[in-house]
């Protein structure tokens, strides 16, 4: 719990509540300092996108919210790999598995 002292004058300032701000501010909170967010928008605000990559899952979880994300907000997303085929029947055979 933050006393009124310390939200009065919290140990780290971040500007800017996007993603990098809302992650930094979260992380370092959850390390004990007082932070105090700063963010001239209102949200929630547009968007345009409605699904996330897998990478994003390995944030959410350093943030404690991948239940909350992954459970109201996201639609799956299969991420791209690479692969060689040594024919085209090979290429469609793992295309189609």
């Amino acid at each position: 719990m933050v006393s009124s002292s310390t939200a009065n004058h919290p140990q780290v300032i971040v500007v800017g509540g996007g993603p990098a701000g809302a992650t930094v501010s979260t992380l370092t909170a959850q390390k004990g300092y007082s932070v105090s967010l700063f963010e001239r928008e209102t949200f929630p605000r547009y968007h345009i996108g409605e699904s996330m990559i897998q990478k994003t899952f390995d944030v959410l979880d350093r943030l404690i919210a991948k239940p909350t994300m992954v459970g109201n907000y996201s639609t799956p997303k299969v991420s791209g790999t690479n692969s060689v085929a040594e024919t085209s029947s090979d290429l469609l055979s793992r295309l189609t598995k």
